[in-house]
């Protein structure tokens, strides 16, 4: 079990947050079409919403470039188990969701450049060779 840096839970090795008491938070969906499980932490009696997969990545994983995304590497946004999890920048993580195919890059995308196009194949490519 490790302590979060600033607030007041706990994460194990498989990801699982508990509250100071031990009890589980399991988190409920954000959206129906694209969830994200999140949480509700009362501090001083004041309600705040956390991002469960961020809880587990401020938690578990070190981020000693400072990045400020953290990125499901399988794409699934329910699973949060850190060896699925990492710090990512906003470019990188876009390429990630273009190459598995979770955001759709096509020339018609205002955010996607040619070049990042052929950044996405290239990592789509890899992705399928290693699988």
């Amino acid at each position: 079990m490790q302590h979060h840096p600033s607030l007041p839970i706990t994460v194990d090795e498989l990801g699982v947050v508990r509250n100071i008491r031990g009890r589980i938070l399991k988190g409920s969906p954000t959206s129906k079409v694209r969830p994200y499980l999140r949480v509700c932490l009362r501090i001083n009696k004041v309600p705040s919403y956390h991002l469960l997969h961020r809880l587990v990545a401020e938690t578990r994983l070190p981020n000693p470039d400072n990045k400020e995304q953290v990125n499901h590497k399988d794409g699934d946004r329910v699973n949060n188990h850190p060896d699925n999890l990492e710090w990512v920048t906003p470019s990188e993580n876009m390429l990630h969701a273009w190459a598995t195919g979770l955001q759709v890059c096509s020339e018609y995308s205002r955010q996607c450049s040619a070049e990042r196009m052929r950044a996405a194949q290239r990592l789509r490519w890899r992705h399928a060779t290693i699988d």
